[in-house]
């Protein structure tokens, strides 16, 4: 169980600078790249989960939907 952990990705363009991972309303992790992706150790429980998204040369974040997912 401690090594199982479940992949967060969103396709992006090449204009991506950085996306904030924040699950249950606290950042978790940070990634950059056209394929941002951030391996979050499951938790069992009710979870929800969303990026903020910062773009190159853009002084404001853009934030996903929200997703609720549970882990068993």
């Amino acid at each position: 169980d401690q090594l199982e952990a479940l992949p967060l990705e969103i396709a992006a363009p090449q204009s991506v600078s950085e996306v904030r991972w924040i699950v249950d309303n606290r950042e978790v992790g940070v990634s950059g790249g056209s394929l941002p992706k951030y391996l979050w150790p499951l938790e069992a429980g009710h979870h929800t989960v969303r990026a903020t998204v910062l773009l190159k040369g853009k002084p404001n974040a853009i934030d996903t939907e929200t997703i609720d997912f549970w882990v068993r």
